[in-house]
């Protein structure tokens, strides 16, 4: 109900439950309660059941209008009504926070704020937010103590590569792991989807790029620059001399259907991917859910929030954010995806340097995430794949993004989606909450760097306007051309044919259809009289 309430579902809400009830007064006339009680569409005892993960106001209310005489159940307890329940959730709160005050010596200060005094400097604003945080959602979070939460500052160009090496590291330790990637937009999602089961694909004829050492020094080098760039580089970065290489897009290789509810990687061998989100029809959803909660292999599902909550998936044994949650709501529901039923789990989080700050969001909330370093994910993943030397985990880690970038390049599903998501994503970026644009604000965002995040090589004022290897954009361009070149002939073409072409009944010239070549002057026309 909160969820909905949420959405602006209310008046909805209100109308149905209204609707539903006049119908029902409809068929008691008309039939009468004996034919009303064998009606398998109203049924004459009808039980109304509202779930909630707050008590908001709104719930409140609702809840008084859809329900009759109702019971509330907690996780621990049954109340007669709504107020039982939030005064128990207040007195437990009031507990915890004395219990806090004594063990940082402060004596009872933060529960005597909470219950609305101001002695000895206490904020009454901290007891009155702790209200509304058990009532409202507001305040501190719990998570459950098997759950691992660790947090990755990955910067922008490093992002795709770190998510490839956590999740082989994932899968190498418990190889039927069931993993859900959490990303902003649908299309990250299925640009993702498509990539990671695709993208150890080689293409047919692959041009050679710069050496792999220095690529490994590019990809590795964390300074953001002017955002001018300089006469070697764009401003995303990347050398000029790579991008005059491209081989031209194919149209073989792969491709993305709507029907497929798995595809078997070859990034990660033996792994099923799946994806969901809101624009997928609802048949494919529903069978994409069976499949992912039957599965009892690896497997990995790349989703949007549409999976944060409301969907029971059982056995998830990890968690990635890959993109941060708009609020920390969300960032509850998705981790509460794993460690359920008492089963450990673990929750990656992948922060922007720009975004560090919201770590300390979270430290406020009991949330706080053990910090994880993107040198240790990496060098993990390439020392099991073999690398031994210590400087050769940045050349394994540039091998895996060159490889993607390769296949982009070379496959025209792969570019389309990649410039998709890439745009999405920003757009998605920006729908931050005014409390939290202090940390994710588009303006921080260093596009070239991030544009390396969807395997691309193009400028990100290549990717806004369509250009670069985008066989559906050239195609467009090339329809504008001909159109514009077939307008201009029109425009060109004299307002009559010509000599040969007239019939042989037209009286005169053919001068005589265009009229006088020159203008008359004044002077002439005096002269004649």
């Amino acid at each position: 109900a909160d969820r909905l309430l949420e959405l602006g579902f209310e008046d909805t809400l209100r109308k149905i439950l209204a609707l539903f009830e006049e119908r029902a007064a409809q068929r008691r006339r008309m039939l009468g309660h004996t034919s009303v009680a064998t009606s398998l569409e109203l049924p004459r005892r009808r039980i109304n059941v509202l779930c909630s993960a707050t008590l908001r106001d709104n719930v409140r209310q609702l809840a008084d209008e859809a329900l009759v005489n109702p019971k509330f159940v907690s996780a621990t307890s049954v109340y007669d009504n709504a107020d039982q329940a939030a005064e128990a959730a207040r007195s437990r709160k009031r507990d915890r926070l004395m219990a806090e005050d004594i063990e940082d010596g402060r004596i009872g200060k933060r529960a005597h704020a909470y219950d609305g005094g101001d002695e000895d400097g206490a904020n009454q604003n901290e007891g009155q937010d702790a209200v509304q945080g058990e009532d409202y959602g507001q305040g501190d979070f719990a998570v459950p103590s098997q759950l691992v939460q660790k947090a990755v500052i990955v910067p922008a160009k490093l992002r795709l590569v770190t998510l490839v090496a956590l999740l082989k590291n994932t899968l190498r330790q418990q190889p039927t792991s069931k993993i859900i990637v959490f990303l902003s937009c649908k299309d990250a999602v299925d640009f993702m989807y498509f990539m990671l089961s695709h993208g150890a694909t080689q293409p047919d004829s692959a041009q050679a790029d710069e050496g792999e050492a220095a690529f490994a020094d590019d990809l590795f080098n964390t300074e953001e620059g002017d955002g001018e760039g300089d006469k070697d580089k764009d401003k995303d970065g990347d050398s000029k001399k790579s991008r005059s290489h491209r081989p031209a897009g194919g149209r073989g290789g792969p491709q993305l259907t709507a029907t497929d509810i798995h595809l078997q990687s070859n990034v990660f061998p033996g792994v099923k991917m799946f994806r969901l989100h809101g624009s997928m029809q609802q048949k494919q959803r529903t069978e994409t859910f069976s499949a992912f909660s039957r599965e009892q292999h690896a497997s990995v599902l790349f989703t949007t929030d549409v999976a944060a909550r409301g969907l029971d998936l059982p056995n998830v044994t990890s968690i990635v954010q890959y993109d941060a949650p708009t609020d920390l709501a969300s960032y509850l529901h998705r981790v509460g995806r794993t460690a359920r039923l008492g089963r450990v789990g673990h929750a990656h989080l992948f922060l922007l340097p720009s975004e560090a700050a919201y770590l300390t969001v979270l430290s406020e909330r009991g949330l706080r995430p053990q910090d994880e370093a993107v040198e240790a994910i990496l060098r993990l993943a390439a020392k099991s794949e073999g690398t031994r030397r210590a400087a050769e985990w940045q050349l394994r880690a540039a091998e895996w993004q060159l490889l993607f970038e390769r296949f982009v390049l070379s496959n025209i599903t792969a570019m389309r989606l990649a410039k998709q998501a890439f745009l999405s994503s920003i757009r998605a970026y920006a729908t931050h909450g005014a409390a939290e644009k202090r940390i994710f604000h588009v303006r921080f965002l260093h596009f070239g760097h991030l544009a390396k995040a969807f395997a691309l090589r193009e400028t990100p004022a290549q990717v806004a306007e369509g250009k670069g290897n985008n066989q559906k954009a050239v195609e467009v361009r090339l329809e504008k051309k001909v159109k514009r070149e077939r307008e201009e002939k029109e425009r060109k073409k004299p307002r009559f044919v010509k000599g040969n072409e007239i019939s042989e009944f037209a009286v005169g010239d053919v001068s005589a259809y265009y009229g006088p070549r020159v203008k008359r002057s004044a002077n002439a026309d005096s002269d004649s009289d």
